[in-house]
Parts: C-alpha cells; structure tokens; sequence
C-alpha cells in the first residue's frame, strides 16, 4: 500500500502560500502550493483522493511516496547510515594568512601542506583557504601554494575582502581557483557599486563560481541600498550569482528575518545557519552529489598559518587547540592525532530520526524518541529561517531558466 514516506517533511515557506517538499533520506527537493501538501497530508486516509495517479507516480519518484512497510523504511535508513558512517575519512583545513608575505615563506607553504598531508591520510581530504586583503601577494608564495595544491589534489578557495580584487587579479583563472568566496561586513563593504559588480562578473567571466558572504549586522540604509544594487547588477548576467545575508544581532532581535530595503526586501539568517542553506543549496544546484551533513561527521583538522609571523595554530576535531612555531605543531598533531581513528556514533540510535543525514547536530543521538522529536522541530524551524534566502537564490535563476525553454 502506497503511503507517506517517513522522510517527507513539508515546510511553509515564510510569507507564501508554498511549501518546501524535502525527501530527507533521498536529498530530493521541490517547492509545491498548499493546495498539493493538503492533498499529501490527507493521502492515504479515505477512498477520496485528489492526486492523479501521474502525480502519485512522480511522487514515488522523488521519494515522498513509498509502498516499503514502515519497518523496512527505518531498515533501509539505518543501512544507508551504517554505510556512509563506516565510509568516513578525516578532512584538513589549511588556511594562509596571506595579507603579508615573503619569498622566506614558500617553505613554510611546503611543510604546512605535507603536514596535512599527513593527517588527512591516502583517503582524507585538503582544502585550502587563502585570506586576502588589499595586501600585494607575493608571486613565489602564490606560485608554491598552486603547486603544492596541485601536488595534494587540494582544492584552494579564495576569501577575499572588496579590497583583495586586485591583489588576486593576476592568478584569477578557473584552473587555479574553481570558486572563490567574497567576504564584507559594514566596514569592508565598498559603496562603489559598478567597480564591484564588475569585479565579480570578471571573476565569473573566467569560469571561476562565485559566493558573496555578507554580514548586514549595524549597516544603514545606504549600505543596504548598495549591497542590493550589486547583487542586481551582477544578476544581470549571471542570475544564479549565490548571496548569503549574515546577521548575528539582527537575527535575534527580529520577529522575520526580512530588512526593508530600496522598494524589495532582503532575506538574512542568522551564522548558525548557514551550513542548513548550504546544504539546501546543493541539494538544488547539483542533486547528484552526495551533498549531506550527517550527524556523524566529525569537523576537520584546522591549521591556520600567517606567513608574515610564521605562527601556526592548529585545531583538532574534538576542539583541542595548539599556537606555535611549526616545530611546536609539528610535535603537537603527532601526539594529537597518533593512533587516532574516527569513531562514527551508532547509525542505528539515529535511524529513525529522519534528519539525521542533514542536520549535523547532536540532539537525539541517544535514541531517545521525545529527543529526536525536538530534533525534528528544531531542524524544521532552521528550515524555515533560510527558506527566504533560499528563494531569494535561486527566483531568478530558475525563472530565467523557464523562460528559456
């Protein structure tokens, strides 16, 4: 008998009529009016039912309908679980402070890569971040961080401030940087709207996927106003450009997670969610990845180096922290991480809690079923907070999208 799948949530989105369908499980995502979530909520409970059997055959599709009993669903979950936990591979953040540097550095790029090298394994993954701000990088420091990357198979993922377009200028190519990060705030936020949108449009000229992390907490109208202004220019040409509004402060203090600004309103979320939107984003964007944050995987190693002081900080998974020379590091991480293996909870106490491939938090992690509860309506409620900024991403995009067709 056809019913409901256990890992269907339905989440309204704020200030609409719609409804996000989430096949938590699956990963398939799709945003249907009221009208189709009523239908679903009443499937299944009387001989009436509004659904053709196209759209019941699109909804087993998707994962949202099912005819597996209830305890072959949970089996199902738990097997996925249980494999994909026993699958995990330590993973290393390298980042450079590259706001000053020296040719003295390139060797410190060499030994700091080895070493994360070392503690992400054969399997393990590296990825680097460098910070850059207005600061002109040095070419053999650059020149050693590509190749080491290369060397490593690591990707290198460029933060830079509005400021920093121009120091990375003369690396600015896909084959060096597949996606690159632009980070502001109120202070760093520049007004100058067409050199910005220019600089970000060139960046995805060169095939290089670009993400702007804005945090609007203290800014005033006309920053605000400006923030817009650069988002639609740029959109002009390139409608899926990616925007994540920030607000610490703001996202406490309002009722909606909404700013008035120049005729529109802005969408924000609040820090801790943006790994929910990032996953909902990829869920979109590219739904043939495995693109989930279980409630299993461990944070990575974290090393961070500035290269103009040469200090080193590391940070482990469980939170432990170390500042020093790199001979100091050196021995710390060994000690650290000797003999040490990733220890996965049990796949089978979060089997029935349906966001535990998604959520990434530890709430209900001792099977505890009232826990696993609240887990599910934390989650919907972090849900419901992106889900504006969400759209916001991607109306455009798709809208353009149909209109090609």
């Amino acid at each position: 008998m056809v019913h409901r799948a256990f890992h269907l949530s339905c989440v309204q989105i704020p200030q609409s009529d719609l409804y996000l369908l989430l096949q938590t499980m699956r990963g398939a995502v799709d945003i249907v009016p009221r009208e189709f979530v009523q239908e679903l909520e009443r499937f299944g409970s009387s001989a009436a039912n509004g659904l053709s059997d196209t759209e019941i055959d699109a909804m087993k599709h998707r994962g949202y309908l099912t005819d597996l009993p209830a305890e072959q669903e949970l089996e199902q979950a738990s097997t996925i679980l249980s494999v994909l936990s026993r699958n995990l591979q330590p993973s290393v953040e390298l980042t450079f402070d590259l706001s000053a540097t020296g040719s003295d550095s390139s060797d410190l790029v060499h030994k700091l890569f080895s070493l994360a090298k070392n503690i992400a394994g054969d399997q393990g993954a590296i990825r680097a971040n460098l910070e850059i701000s207005s600061a002109p990088i040095d070419e053999q420091v650059m020149t050693r961080i590509l190749d080491q990357a290369r060397l490593y198979r690591s990707v290198l993922l460029p933060r830079l401030t509005m400021a920093g377009f121009e120091a990375l200028t003369p690396w600015l190519k896909s084959e060096n940087f597949p996606q690159a990060l632009l980070i502001s705030d109120r202070v760093s936020l520049s007004l100058a709207v067409e050199s910005v949108a220019a600089n970000i449009i060139d960046c995805f000229k060169q095939q290089i996927h670009f993400l702007w992390k804005c945090d609007i907490d203290g800014m005033d109208q006309e920053q605000l106003a400006a923030v817009v202004a650069i988002v639609r220019r740029v959109r002009e040409k390139y409608p899926f450009f990616n925007t994540q509004f920030i607000s610490g402060r703001t996202a406490q203090e309002a009722i909606e997670n909404f700013i008035p600004v120049d005729g529109t309103f802005v969408p924000f979320i609040s820090p801790a969610n943006e790994v929910v939107l990032n996953t909902l984003m990829s869920l979109v964007v590219t739904p043939k990845k495995v693109n989930y944050n279980p409630f299993f995987a461990p944070d990575p190693h974290k090393l961070d180096c500035e290269l103009h002081s040469k200090r080193v900080s590391y940070k482990s998974p469980s939170g432990a922290e170390m500042t020093g020379g790199l001979d100091e590091i050196l021995a710390y991480v060994e000690s650290a991480i000797g003999g040490q293996k990733i220890k996965a909870e049990s796949a089978q106490e979060r089997a029935s809690c349906k966001y535990s491939l998604m959520c990434g938090c530890r709430n209900g992690m001792d099977g505890i079923v009232n826990a696993q509860k609240d887990c599910a309506a934390v989650y919907e409620q972090r849900l419901r907070q992106v889900l504006p900024l969400l759209i916001f991403n991607l109306q455009e995009w798709k809208a353009r999208a149909a209109a090609s067709k």
